[in-house]
């Protein structure tokens, strides 16, 4: 897991307008394979971003099962997957955000979102952009001048054409 890589890529989805409110929830098991995930939380909150773990695992650990394989690295182990609460506890803090674990019982969202709506709410924006790319304009003013000749040429519209005998024989 290289959380530090996933917090600096979703850091870069932020708006940098000011006063906006930026949270990101952080659902891993904490389980870092490098050491500097704490030093892009800082760098986070550096941003405004505030991170709100949810610690999936224990942390006495499990072996990793795929479709119903365990997974096995390169020495054939099997791949035990250990909940680091430390890190993850530290990344919050870090942030200003809260860390939560989640069990069988409940996953910890609703305890995520509850301390999110504390957050002083920002004035909600979208903005649409629609864009159009016209493949058919010249089509449509052919079109439109081919009517215009046909309005001047029927005899029926035009009084004075009906002396000229163009597709009678």
């Amino acid at each position: 897991t290289d959380i530090s890589d996933a917090i600096d890529l979703a850091s870069l989805s932020y708006s940098q307008r000011e006063g906006a409110s930026r949270v990101m929830i952080l659902i891993t098991d904490g389980e870092a394979h490098d050491a500097v995930a704490l030093e892009a939380a800082r760098r986070a909150a550096e941003q405004g971003i505030r991170i709100f773990a949810i610690g999936i695992g224990t942390p006495e650990g499990a072996p990793i099962r795929i479709n119903g394989e365990f997974i096995k690295d390169e020495r054939d182990e099997m791949v035990v997957s250990r909940l680091n609460e430390q890190m993850l506890t530290d990344i919050a803090q870090a942030t200003g955000g809260a860390y939560v674990r989640a069990s069988n019982a409940a996953f910890g969202l609703e305890e995520i979102v509850a301390e999110i709506n504390k957050i002083e709410r920002g004035e909600l924006t979208s903005q649409r952009f629609d864009e159009y790319d016209e493949q058919f304009t010249w089509l449509v003013a052919i079109a439109f001048a081919l009517l215009l000749l046909e309005a001047l040429l029927l005899d029926r519209r035009n009084p004075r054409l009906r002396r000229f005998n163009i597709f009678r024989t």
